[in-house]
């Protein structure tokens, strides 16, 4: 099917083109009147024969960071894991959409997700490289690796960050 923009379907068909036309200035005047409808969704107009087709497309949607963040903040983990990951469609190196990502998909039960996420973290070095290492950790026991999350415990137990008192608990649990 051939996708053509409102122009060349003047070209190719005045009689749908003027009826595109007319329609949208009937929306024109009705704006100006106070009667304006509701907004249509976007569309595109295929050709089919002689005969132009308007096919109803879906708008992008957009995801900001605080739209994830406020699901997150409620407790949303599914739909904030989901619009964390689009997020990182467009900005793979985001920390946060990473950080609070990774979280989302721990607490859903994706632990391998998860630890991609931490792992990238970790290697990087960001703001949350304490909190990367906790989780990880976390994963770590979940898979039986008890010595490489010792590792991680016993780095955490000596820094002054929140994840401190936390890694000296859970090391005491684990008898290390």
């Amino acid at each position: 099917m051939k996708e053509k923009s409102l122009e060349g379907f003047a070209a190719d068909n005045k009689t749908a083109a003027a009826g595109v036309v007319q329609h949208e200035t009937k929306a024109k005047a009705e704006k100006q009147n106070g009667n304006e409808e509701q907004p249509a969704p976007a569309a595109a107009y295929e050709m089919r024969g002689s005969i132009a087709e308007r096919v109803e497309v879906e708008k992008p949607v957009m995801i900001t960071l605080d739209d994830a963040m406020k699901n997150f903040d409620n407790g949303e983990y599914k739909k904030s894991a989901e619009q964390f990951d689009e997020i990182l469609k467009v900005q793979p190196e985001n920390a946060d959409a990473l950080y609070f990502g990774g979280i989302s998909d721990y607490i859903n039960g994706n632990g391998k997700r998860a630890e991609k996420s931490f792992d990238k973290l970790m290697k990087k070095g960001t703001k949350f490289l304490d909190g990367s290492k906790w989780y990880k950790a976390n994963i770590l026991l979940s898979k039986g690796k008890k010595e490489e999350a010792r590792k991680l415990l016993d780095e955490l137990s000596v820094t002054g960050g929140s994840y401190k008192e936390r890694a000296i608990k859970k090391r005491a649990e684990m008898d290390f």
